[in-house]
């Protein structure tokens, strides 16, 4: 297991694209992963559109520190493909938990990958517990599930109570399967106690990959 400093940097966009971003997406998406893979620093992104609304997209990166984050906005490749986007709302995280499956992500099925995202907002006081559940969640899950390839928990760092969720399943099978394990029966029942609310994000994937083949955590005290 690769520990990741306190360096990493977590950032989720909300991306509004063209009409033709189907199209576009379809015919550039080995370019783009190829892309990616160019970027030294990058561990890992995941970019999926909502179920309901192709043209809102959510993209979720990790990068090794902030000269990483920064020198991906002078890549040629970002310049061109940005031309698509008509706006984009980004978000600075705090990575709470930051976990990859040692699979090369670039090779699974996207049609069958399965998403489970969600924001949350916690009590201030127990963001402490709130990081303790969902690190050792996460950490079983990556642990003991085959299925699970994807595990984010990040805090907002402005509104620090304010978290997000992001996981990745290889199928809806495999996140069924998930929700019968006792860890997650006893991680949900404890997260239950200190969310004040959520709201579920509806999302399809449209690139899943890592340049890093081997699990990765962060845990923040």
């Amino acid at each position: 297991m690769l520990k990741l400093n306190n360096d990493v940097i977590l950032k989720a966009v909300r991306v509004s694209v063209l009409d033709e971003r189907d199209t576009s997406l379809n015919d550039k998406r080995q370019s783009i992963i190829a892309d990616f893979c160019e970027e030294k620093g990058l561990h890992g992104v995941v970019a999926a559109h909502q179920i309901n609304n192709r043209a809102m997209n959510l993209v979720v990166q990790v990068y090794r520190d902030q000269q990483s984050y920064e020198a991906h906005f002078g890549m040629d490749y970002y310049q061109s493909h940005s031309s698509a986007i008509q706006s984009a709302t980004g978000y600075d995280l705090q990575p709470v938990y930051v976990g990859m499956c040692d699979h090369d992500l670039r090779m699974i099925a996207l049609n069958t990958a399965f998403i489970n995202a969600a924001e949350m907002d916690v009590d201030p006081r127990d963001n402490g517990k709130m990081a303790e559940i969902v690190k050792s969640g996460m950490d079983q899950t990556l642990k003991n599930e085959s299925g699970a390839l994807v595990m984010i928990a990040g805090q907002d760092k402005v509104h620090t109570n304010h978290w997000l969720i992001f996981e990745v399943y290889s199928d809806s099978s495999r996140y069924r399967e998930h929700l019968q394990q006792d860890y997650y029966k006893s991680s949900f029942s404890r997260a239950d106690e200190v969310v004040q609310s959520y709201n579920v994000l509806a999302l399809s994937p449209d690139i899943v990959m890592t340049s890093v083949k081997t699990r990765t955590s962060v845990n923040n005290n």
